[in-house]
């Protein structure tokens, strides 16, 4: 543990001006960026007269003992502020990187993202001191001492698993921002005592077996739940399976909501006691649907399975920047902003139709870019989110 995160007492000013990166795109923009403790909160000021960036969308996270996600609020005149809650005081690492310079909902199928290399505003190793904690019902917590940040992991262009073996020293040097090695110090802490039997599961047993057994094909009977969606949706059943230990998991592999013929709704219908759909991968990322209009594709798609007694729709994930992400424009649509959009729309959609919305968020948004193949969760992620949506659908003692 170095200096700045000792366990000796820490002297807290009202306010924290927190140094800037002179490398980010976003500096002779910048004012400044200062944290108010007693509020918990962050701010980001921005210069007047800003040119590069007027309106940047910003991304941040506190990293340390705990990590956490700041909140961002919509910007008013020159000033963006975001807030945070974090369940222990003390000295955290602080990473504010700016997603956008100029984001449309409307065309945002060509939004630019910042290139990593010069994403972050706060400069290397910025830190804040918490005076306030909160009551969080699950968060991630570092298993040692944390003497780093848990920088936001990107992938340079030529950092692919194919390029390291052309030149491995050049790879290692160019490539260190894609190392997932960091988040494996964190492990899922929750106050549900039916949700730490997560902790018993052997990892590296289902990285033998990621597959498992499909009800709704393996069988002509009744399952007891199917998911419907492409590969995050099959992992989702997969996972019931391998990790929770239930049985009669199925899953109908589509890629689109479009997708579903009426026909294989009532198929689903008949044999499956619970639905559970979870849909935005492929309109995110290939088709670069219009928030809104997947919005409407979704809807068409609930009202097929009007009738049954058990349907619900879960949050989209979090994909980490890939380097298709990165291209300009984006060959893969799948940003952390057009996510957060997808799951405004969902929420939306469900409330009104008096559907049950599983947001999965509180385990997943803070390890969004945990994911080895930049798109599905990580294992250990995938594991907590099962045994939630298990509890959640009433599948555990």
């Amino acid at each position: 543990m170095n200096d700045a995160f000792s366990t000796e007492l820490i002297e807290v000013k009202p306010v924290e001006y927190i140094p800037l990166e002179p490398f980010s795109a976003l500096y002779d923009d910048l004012e400044f960026i200062a944290h108010s403790p007693s509020r918990r909160r962050i701010t980001v000021g921005i210069k007047s007269q800003a040119n590069y960036c007027p309106q940047p969308i910003l991304w941040g996270r506190l990293s340390g003992e705990a990590l956490a996600l700041v909140q961002w609020e919509a910007q008013e005149d020159n000033v963006i502020s975001g807030y945070y809650e974090v369940p222990f005081t003390g000295r955290f690492y602080l990473e504010i990187i700016v997603l956008f310079c100029q984001y449309s909902p409307t065309n945002y199928q060509n939004n630019c993202l910042i290139p990593g290399e010069n994403h972050r505003l706060t400069s290397e190793n910025a830190a804040i001191v918490v005076t306030m904690s909160s009551y969080l019902k699950g968060y991630w917590k570092s298993s040692q001492q944390v003497s780093s940040p848990l920088y936001t992991r990107y992938q340079p262009a030529n950092c692919r698993r194919s390029d390291r073996f052309e030149d491995s020293i050049s790879y290692n040097e160019r490539c260190a921002p894609v190392d997932t090695l960091k988040f494996n110090n964190y492990t899922f802490q929750t106050y549900s005592k039916i949700m730490t039997r997560y902790q018993n599961v052997d990892i590296s047993s289902l990285k033998a077996d990621p597959y498992g057994y499909n009800c709704l094909k393996d069988t002509k009977g009744e399952c007891k739940l199917c998911s419907i969606g492409s590969s995050h949706s099959n992992r989702v059943h997969r996972f019931l399976t391998i990790a929770v230990g239930l049985d009669k998991m199925g899953g109908l592999r589509r890629e689109y909501p479009q997708e579903i013929r009426p026909a294989e709704a009532v198929t689903l219908m008949k044999r499956c006691d619970t639905i559970l759909i979870g849909f935005g991968q492929h309109d995110l990322a290939y088709a670069k649907t219009r928030p809104r209009l997947f919005g409407r594709q979704m809807r068409r798609l609930l009202k097929k399975f009007k009738g049954h007694p058990r349907v619900f729709v879960r949050s989209v994930h979090y994909n980490p920047l890939g380097d298709e992400k990165l291209t300009c424009p984006p060959l893969d649509g799948r940003n952390p902003m057009a996510v957060v959009r997808y799951n405004d729309v969902m929420k939306d959609v469900c409330n009104s139709m008096d559907i049950p919305w599983i947001d999965t968020r509180w385990i997943d948004a803070v390890m969004w870019d945990s994911a080895r193949d930049w798109n599905h969760l990580s294992f250990e992620v995938e594991v907590v989110q099962e045994f939630f949506i298990a509890d959640y659908l009433g599948f555990l003692d």
